[in-house]
């Protein structure tokens, strides 16, 4: 009977030390995980503030039917090969209800373009037929998850760095937009805004305020002339509020062989424009004395994407190519291999990229009355 009491006591001694060993090794084991998701959590906050401080940058331009195929793929292959920072998005804005092959957009996206799908907007009156849909630029500054954009009007080229116009406007933040004065403007238009700059290439920041306004603004007739509509918008609604760039990023094809920025910037050249009725993917023209030949840097540029690629001619006339894409079409001629290169871009500016002016400098004041 001792000897059966005495294994009991000892029985319920070792039971108590054993749950007391396993509520301590409990509490060791839960405080181990109380201290990893601190850790966690720890890891994680410095990831979400790098996160924040990341400047996210996109590069937008506007399609409106295949007769700018040729040019968006063109303008989207350039923009691989210069523009050093890949992290930007690539968006296209598509007016929805447009009619658009499944090929052609196929051929779009491959160039690394991203479509969006965005509403139409009218001119309160009568526009040239070719810039009806300007206005759907305007959703860019409604893009407000981004930064800073660069618009591109698809009748551009890349051929340099367009990395300067970002980083000044990082490093400035007062700065609103950067562009390129307009040389080829009638002298009138200069007279009522002293200052007019070109809307085929804006580095800016989207603002859904400007958005909003614009967008009220477009459909006041007597607020601007429907000559050249966007532009003319935007002039008139950023007067005085933006930064004068090199004529560089903004190299107009109309004023090839006629103004002195082409005889004195052509080797530091950055854009291309080919603002203007001529574009190298409606006709070939005959070069005139003084000019750079642009048309057959654009139709290089296009027989290389065109083989890289593997497109033959029947990717582009597809049953649903429009009428005036196929009389208008050169894809023989544009992939002829006898062409030699021709090189614009050298490294290094003869001269500062940007012309800060002071009074320029500053945000958009309060609007009142629109």
């Amino acid at each position: 009977m001792k000897l059966t009491r005495q294994l009991k006591a000892w029985m319920n001694k070792s039971l108590w030390k054993g749950m007391i060993t396993m509520l301590f090794l409990l509490f060791i084991a839960f405080q181990k995980q109380i201290d990893r998701i601190g850790m966690r959590c720890q890891n994680q906050l410095p990831v979400q503030n790098i996160e924040r401080n990341i400047r996210r940058e996109a590069i937008v331009s506007l399609y409106t039917g295949d007769t700018y195929l040729p040019a968006i793929l063109v303008l989207g292959y350039t923009l691989n090969k210069y523009h050093v920072n890949n992290n930007r998005d690539m968006i296209l804005l598509i007016p929805k209800g447009s009619l658009n092959d499944d090929r052609h957009i196929a051929m779009i996206k491959t160039i690394g373009w991203k479509l969006m799908y965005v509403t139409r907007m009218s001119y309160p009156g009568k526009v040239n037929p070719q810039l009806v849909d300007g206005l759907v630029k305007l959703h860019a500054w409604n893009m407000t998850q981004y930064d800073i954009i660069l618009t591109l009007d698809a009748d551009a080229m890349i051929v340099g760095s367009i990395e300067e116009p970002f980083e000044q406007m990082r490093t400035n933040s007062t700065i609103q937009m950067l562009a390129v004065d307009d040389a080829g403007i009638p002298p009138d238009y200069r007279k009522e805004l002293r200052s007019y700059f070109n809307s085929g290439v804006l580095f800016f920041r989207p603002n859904s305020t400007h958005f909003t306004e614009l967008v009220h603004l477009s459909a006041n007739k007597s607020f601007y002339d429907l000559k050249y509509p966007q532009q003319n918008l935007l002039n008139k609604y950023f007067h005085d509020h933006w930064v004068p760039l090199s004529p560089i990023f903004n190299m107009l094809d109309h004023l090839n062989g006629k103004h002195h920025v082409w005889n004195n910037q052509t080797n530091n050249s950055r854009i291309i424009h080919f603002a203007g009725s001529h574009k190298p993917w409606d006709m070939l023209h005959r070069l005139k004395p003084n000019q750079v030949d642009t048309d057959r840097m654009w139709r290089q540029y296009f027989a290389t994407l065109v083989t890289e690629n593997g497109w033959r001619k029947d990717d582009f006339l597809v049953p649903l190519a429009s009428q005036p894409f196929r009389k208008k079409f050169r894809y023989d001629q544009w992939i002829r291999t006898d062409l030699q290169p021709i090189q614009l871009s050298r490294p290094g500016p003869a001269r500062p990229l940007w012309n800060i002016r002071p009074n320029r400098i500053g945000r958009l004041p309060a609007r009142k009355n629109l």
